[in-house]
């Protein structure tokens, strides 16, 4: 049910309004962390974006409702999450859990290391140079897979919610790979696979048209 999107959003609203005592938190202005700075509390907005710069050490969350966040290079951060803006992890970058989104865009650069799940609803995951330690799960969005990103554990297309099939397309190319399967929940879904330039998946394919090119 897309309630259950709507659900997400209200909850983690209220959580983010709950917590204001032991974060750095802004509701309508963005939250700047500068080159080389550590913070020990999470990052939170509402309407704001969180930008972390070069070599911080964030020992919290980044979390916004309707913000982006953008993590700089060698930066290292615990959960990065937004529900309506995009999320860019710049080179080198290490998120220690999980990398989510509901609407907004993930973009991964060379040498980042993500230790948890990426995971969105509607908006697209363009990984380059990047490993994923857990899962990588969509439901609406495209997915790319470049220059040798590595998924640890399963892709998966999670089921859709309302009347809309939408087509979801996959690419992993450039020696890419995903180590565990890939997994379309639903049957009647139109997910099509394009493998290029070594791209592989070393798991089965469950639902979806593969295509090696």
């Amino acid at each position: 049910m897309i309630s259950r999107h709507f659900s997400f959003l209200t909850i983690f609203a209220l959580f983010i309004f709950v917590n204001l005592a032991c974060t750095s938190m802004s509701v309508n202005k963005n939250i700047y962390i500068e080159d080389g700075k550590t913070s020990q509390h999470d990052l939170r907005s509402v309407n704001g974006n969180i930008v972390v710069g070069k070599d911080c050490q964030i020992n919290g969350d980044c979390q916004t409702v309707n913000g982006s966040i953008d993590i700089g290079e060698r930066s290292r951060a615990d959960d990065v999450q937004s529900v309506n803006g995009a999320l860019t992890i710049s080179p080198k970058a290490d998120i220690r859990k999980d990398l989510g989104t509901v609407n907004g865009t993930i973009t991964v650069e060379s040498g980042a290391v993500v230790g948890g799940d990426v995971g969105t609803v509607n908006g697209s995951i363009s990984l380059s140079g990047t490993q994923v330690e857990q899962n990588l799960t969509t439901v609406n969005g495209d997915v790319v897979l470049d220059h040798n990103s590595t998924v640890d554990g399963d892709l998966i297309v999670k089921e859709k919610h309302g009347d809309r099939n939408m087509e979801v397309r996959i690419d992993i190319i450039n020696g890419s790979v995903v180590k565990g399967n890939l997994i379309v929940e639903e049957r009647d879904r139109n997910v099509t696979v394009h493998l290029k330039n070594g791209g592989k998946i070393m798991g089965e394919v469950k639902n979806a048209k593969v295509i090696e090119e």
